[in-house]
C-alpha cells in the first residue's frame, strides 16, 4: 500500500490517480538491480531519497512530479574492477533509467575497448638488398693535445716536480701500441709519467709530463718529445719548455746571540723566520762555527717554498752537549735558495759556572771533638758550616749529601744562593763508633765542595 504525496490518502498499488484529490500519483519504481559481465553488484546502499527521506527496505524510490529521483551509491573496495551497471525501473510501465560505473586500480587510466578494424591488405614486400660491409679503418696515433706545454716558472735547484697532462689520440679502431723518443742526455730534467702504452682506437691516453730543476741554473729550457705507433708511419710531437729563474730568500735576522752558563743548562732556543722572495723554490742551509765543534744546529734544515710563502725554523745552541768551557763561541747559518744567499751570524757566550765556596770549617774539615757540639741526651754531634757562592753575577742552586755514617741530617738541606750570597748549615750526626770516615757534600752545577768529618771517643 503507497499513499498520495498530495493529500496522504492510501492508493492502491496499481492506482494512476488519487481517488481522493484527483492529482497524479507518483508511480512505484522497482527495486534496483545492478548487472556487471563479471559478477553481480556486491554491494549496493541508496542513502538518501528525494528530500532526504529513508529509502524503502525493498529499494523502491519515489519518482517526484517531474519525473526525477536521487538516489546515492557507496562504492567500497569490494567492488571488481570492470565496468558496473546500475538500472532502475518502474514497475507498472516500461520506463527505466540506467548509469555506468567504472572501477579501476589507483593509477590506472580506463581504456575504452578498440573498435574492430578490418585487416590492411597484404603488400608484397620488396627483398632487402645485400649492402657490403665497410672495410675497417687503419689504427693509427692521430693527434697530441696540447701540441706545446711550458711548465714553470720555478726556482734553481727546486727539489718538487712540476707537472702537467697532455691527451695523446688515435684513430681507426683496434689497439695502438704507442712509445716515445727523446734525447734524455739534453733533457734529463723532463719525465714522463709513462714512456710507452696502448690506446684502444677510437680514444686517447692521459700522459703526464714532469720536470724538475734540481741542479739547475737558472734558464730556459726546452725538448721535443715523439710519440710514433707500431700501427703507422705517423709521429706526433711534443714541445715542452721549462723555466728555471734565480732563487730569492730572506730572514727575519741576521743575527743572534745566545748566553748560557758552563756546566748548567743550554740556552733557550730562538726563532728564524725564512721567506722566498722569488719563485717556488726550496730552501737549505749549512752550518759552520769557529772552534769546529757542532754546538750550533737549525730545525728543520730544508724545506719548500710556495712564491712569497714563509717558514719558521728553531735556532739551537748547546753547551752542555758538547761541554763548552767559560768563553765566547761564534758560528754562521747560511741559507740558500738557488744561488742567492743570507748569511746568519750566531753569537754564544759561556758563562763560568757558580762554585760552592766552603767558608767554614777552613780548612774543610770536622774534628769533632774540637769543632762540633756532643749532645749527651741526643746523643749527636752538632756541625756549623758556611758555604758561599763564587759568582757575583748569577745565581747558584746547591743540595746536600753525606758518606759514611749513617742519618746524618742537614739544615737547610738545599737551597739557592744568590749572587755573591752565603748560607749557614747545621749538620747533626749520629753519635757513633768515630771508626768510619765520613764525608758531608754540598753539590752545585759546577762543582762539590766536601768536607771531612772525624771524631775521637777517647777524648
Amino acid at each position: 500500500m503507497r499513499t498520495c504525496t498530495f493529500c496522504g490518502a492510501e492508493l492502491l498499488d496499481q492506482a494512476s490517480f488519487c481517488g481522493n484529490c484527483g492529482q497524479l500519483a507518483q508511480p512505484l519504481i522497482q527495486p534496483i538491480q545492478a548487472f556487471h559481465h563479471v559478477s553481480p553488484l556486491p554491494a549496493l546502499e541508496i542513502a538518501s531519497v528525494n528530500n532526504s527521506s529513508a529509502p524503502a527496505t525493498n529499494n523502491a524510490v519515489t519518482v517526484g512530479v517531474d519525473g526525477t529521483f536521487k538516489v546515492t551509491f557507496t562504492i567500497d573496495q569490494n567492488w571488481r574492477t570492470g565496468q558496473h551497471i546500475i538500472r532502475a525501473s518502474e514497475r507498472f510501465s516500461p520506463r527505466s533509467a540506467s548509469i555506468a560505473i567504472s572501477v579501476h586500480r589507483p593509477g590506472e587510466t580506463p581504456t575504452p575497448p578498440l573498435s574492430a578494424t578490418s585487416s590492411p591488405t597484404a603488400t608484397d614486400t620488396p627483398s632487402p638488398s645485400v649492402t657490403p660491409s665497410p672495410s675497417s679503418t687503419p689504427s693509427a696515433l692521430s693527434c697530441i693535445n696540447p701540441g706545446s706545454v711550458t711548465l714553470g716558472p720555478v726556482s734553481e735547484n727546486y727539489a718538487q716536480e712540476v707537472s702537467t697532462k697532455v691527451a695523446l689520440c688515435a684513430s681507426g679502431s683496434g689497439v695502438v701500441n704507442w712509445t716515445t723518443d727523446r734525447d734524455q742526455n739534453k733533457a734529463s730534467w723532463l719525465k714522463l709519467g709513462n714512456g710507452s702504452g696502448q690506446i684502444q682506437a677510437p680514444g686517447q691516453q692521459q700522459i703526464t709530463v714532469s720536470a724538475l730543476a734540481t741542479n739547475l741554473k737558472a734558464g730556459n729550457y726546452s725538448a721535443v718529445v715523439t710519440f710514433s705507433s707500431q700501427q703507422s708511419s705517423s709521429t706526433e710531437t711534443l714541445n715542452v719548455s721549462f723555466t728555471v729563474q734565480t732563487g730569492c730568500i730572506r730572514t727575519s735576522q741576521q743575527a743572534y746571540r745566545f748566553t748560557g752558563v758552563a756546566g748548567s743548562s743550554n740556552p733557550q732556543s730562538q726563532t728564524v723566520v725564512i721567506s722566498n722572495c722569488g719563485n717556488v723554490g726550496t730552501w737549505s742551509t749549512s752550518v759552520s762555527t769557529n772552534n769546529n765543534m757542532h754546538w750550533l744546529s737549525i730545525a728543520p734544515t730544508a724545506g719548500g717554498l710556495n712564491v712569497g710563502a714563509t717558514q719558521n725554523a728553531t735556532i739551537s745552541a748547546s753547551i752542555l752537549n758538547t761541554r763548552l768551557g767559560a768563553g765566547t763561541y761564534n758560528g754562521t747559518i747560511l741559507f740558500a735558495i738557488g744561488s742567492n744567499q743570507v748569511t746568519v751570524s750566531v753569537t754564544l757566550i759561556v758563562q763560568a759556572a757558580p762554585k760552592i765556596i766552603v767558608v767554614s770549617p777552613n780548612p774543610p774539615s770536622f774534628y769533632a771533638n774540637k769543632q762540633c757540639t756532643l749532645n749527651q741526651n741526643l746523643k749527636s754531634w752538632t756541625c756549623i758550616a758556611s758555604i758561599n757562592n763564587s759568582s757575583r753575577s748569577l745565581s747558584l742552586s746547591w743540595k746536600s749529601s753525606s758518606s759514611g755514617v749513617s742519618n746524618i741530617t742537614f739544615k737547610p738541606s738545599s737551597a739557592t744562593l744568590p749572587p755573591g750570597g752565603g748560607e749557614r748549615v747545621i749538620i747533626t750526626i749520629p753519635e757513633n763508633s768515630c771508626q768510619t770516615p765520613t764525608t758531608l757534600s754540598f753539590v752545585g752545577p759546577a762543582n762539590t765542595a766536601n768536607i771531612s768529618w772525624s771524631c775521637n771517643n777517647l777524648l
